[in-house]
């Protein structure tokens, strides 16, 4: 068997323009632990604008982290070249794609630690010697006009957001970590057991509504399915381990990451996330 080293990861998504200046008395605040990669799952901003992209990643920046993996989301309008280049209001210029692209791949995120997904499968070695494996990509059924759509299937019976094509092919990659946002609502993380012909058994998790009361009550930690919320010295966030028997090929800790709620408020924490992952 391969050699694995511990990874901790911090997961984010839709901070929709958060910055920790304007909003110092939440749990999520600076102060947060040192990480191995942050990952950002989409919705860096409102809707788009250079100035709020430089805004995330300030606000990116100033999180201790060896990698930080952004991933574009459909409010981050510029960054869809094909959206954006149909989409032009007054005052609106094509030219725009390129200098938000700029943004997220020149000096400025160079020198923050930033590096931009685009959709793809990316290898990194990490500085503690393992090597990270990761498929990105900023594409979301199509929702109210929003960037990055894609058309599926009209289905008026049914509100789910999700989509079944990614559910299955989830189910053949069977990644140790699954991690998106979108769904403000949906914050939370549970785990998979999957079953060989595609299947799968959902554990109970932690969702947004017990996250409430974790808050208002437990002044330590919870703990529940291997999920436990954490203070720091100065900020709080949710730790998933792989401690008590989670095996690759059969489980998936699967996060929703949303920072914000579905009052576009940020009281969700980021979720910290303990894998073992091959050395290189």
């Amino acid at each position: 068997m391969d050699s694995l080293i511990n990874t901790r990861f911090m997961v984010l998504s839709d901070t929709h323009n958060f910055s920790f200046e304007d909003y110092p008395g939440q749990d999520f605040r600076q102060g947060l632990p040192k990480i191995d990669v942050l990952l950002h799952c989409g919705d860096l901003t409102q809707c788009g604008g250079i100035s709020s992209f430089k805004r995330a990643l300030s606000m990116l920046g100033s999180i201790e982290a060896d990698l930080k993996l952004v991933i574009a989301g459909n409010h981050d309008l510029e960054l869809d070249k094909d959206y954006w280049a149909t989409h032009l209001d007054e005052g609106d210029l094509v030219e725009e794609h390129d200098e938000a692209m700029d943004v997220w791949t020149g000096k400025a995120a160079k020198e923050a630690g930033v590096v931009f997904l685009s959709e793809s499968t990316h290898t990194f070695i990490l500085k503690n010697g393992a090597k990270l494996t990761i498929y990105a990509s900023p594409y979301t059924p199509e929702f109210c006009d929003w960037a990055f759509p894609y058309e599926h299937n009209l289905d008026r019976f049914n509100g789910r957001q999700g989509c079944d094509n990614i559910l299955r092919a989830t189910s053949r990659a069977k990644p140790r970590l699954h991690c998106f946002g979108h769904i403000h609502e949906g914050y939370g993380a549970t785990r998979i057991t999957w079953q060989s012909d595609g299947a799968f058994d959902l554990h109970e998790g932690i969702r947004a509504r017990y996250l409430d009361w974790i808050l208002l009550h437990e002044q330590h930690q919870f703990v529940a399915e291997n999920l436990v919320t954490t203070p720091t010295k100065d900020a709080r966030h949710m730790l998933l381990s792989e401690a008590n028997g989670l095996e690759f090929g059969t489980n998936t800790f699967m996060v929703n990451a949303a920072i914000m709620t579905d009052n576009n408020e940020p009281l969700n924490l980021p979720w910290v996330v303990l894998i073992p992952l091959p050395q290189n």
